[in-house]
């Protein structure tokens, strides 16, 4: 199994030397986050850290970037399965992580008049193709009622004391108001 995955950017001054350094790291950041973040999606007992899809060369005349991906088995299927979301434009089938990576690529694409092609790094044809034109829908926002069930602890207390609550995962999460109840006599 090929375990070289390829970021290829092409474009009127896109080359070596003539991006800013930052903005390199950003983009071998972004692959990064795009393939480890569907490879644990469709591997949930494989850990995060253990998803390393690490730059090898950096490619001349335009720029490619090479990616050996650790745990091939697991990386290479996700790239390819992401790649072809991509390129049907069928960005819901993307996880909210693969998502911000792929925007990071557009980003660069429309700041520098570039293509940036995914695909294997012995393949001739690109698996997708992300132009400047591409349209990333954002994340949906979900809206709705919720219900907290409470259990009161302890009644009559001279001075008030609430702790904050929180719910939902640390990303998501936001925090409660103690409401102070005095029923009607």
């Amino acid at each position: 199994m090929n375990e070289t995955i390829e970021i290829r950017l092409k474009g009127q001054g896109v080359s070596p030397g003539l991006i800013r350094s930052h903005e390199i790291a950003e983009l071998i950041e972004a692959i990064e986050d795009f393939v480890s973040a569907e490879a644990a999606r469709s591997s949930p007992e494989v850990r995060r850290d253990e998803l390393v899809v690490g730059l090898y060369a950096i490619a001349d005349a335009s720029i490619g970037l090479k990616f050996k991906a650790g745990l091939a088995a697991v990386n290479v299927p996700a790239f390819v399965a992401a790649a072809a979301h991509v390129a049907a434009g069928n960005f819901h089938e993307l996880s909210p992580h693969s998502l911000r990576a792929l925007q990071k690529v557009v980003a660069f694409a429309k700041r520098h008049g570039a293509v940036a092609e995914l695909k294997m790094a012995d393949a001739s044809e690109p698996l997708a193709v992300v132009t400047a034109d591409t349209v990333i829908p954002e994340e949906p926002r979900i809206r709705g009622l919720a219900e907290i069930a409470a259990k009161t602890l302890r009644v009559g207390e001279s001075r008030e004391r609430c702790s904050s609550l929180q719910a939902g995962p640390s990303s998501t999460a936001r925090s409660l108001t103690c409401v102070r109840w005095f029923p009607s006599l």
